[in-house]
């Protein structure tokens, strides 16, 4: 069931990054005080969705999102020195990205699921 509209919530913890996304997105811009709070959480909203409904374009960008993430995380972590919060932010960044990667979208059991009842 490769359709625009899926409206199926996500399997596994993809529900959770996919609420996460959109809610940070949308509430952040307006109570946050950094430019990237203002500026760049917006873009999170179409992100959540997209990954809400199975869209493949939001899965790639959110993994390449989460690997820079990673990689500054990394960066600040060789120059500033051990800090509780990086190594946090490391951790979750990965859980995020095993969920992605491990994520099977279209299950073979999704091909026998009907939104119509079936004909008895």
């Amino acid at each position: 069931m490769n359709e625009w509209l899926d409206f199926r919530r996500p399997r596994g913890g993809v529900t959770f990054i996919a609420v996460l996304f959109t809610f940070a997105g949308a509430v952040l811009p307006f109570v946050g005080e950094t430019w990237f709070e203002r500026y760049v959480c917006p873009i999170f909203v179409p992100l959540g969705i997209g990954l809400w409904l199975k869209h493949s374009w939001a899965r790639w960008t959110m993994f390449t999102l989460l690997v820079v993430s990673m990689l500054i995380a990394l960066l600040l972590l060789c120059l500033q020195g051990f800090s509780g919060r990086i190594v946090v932010r490391m951790l979750v960044s990965a859980s995020m990205l095993y969920s992605l990667w491990d994520w099977d979208v279209y299950p073979e059991d999704d091909s026998k699921i009907t939104l119509a009842p079936a004909d008895d």
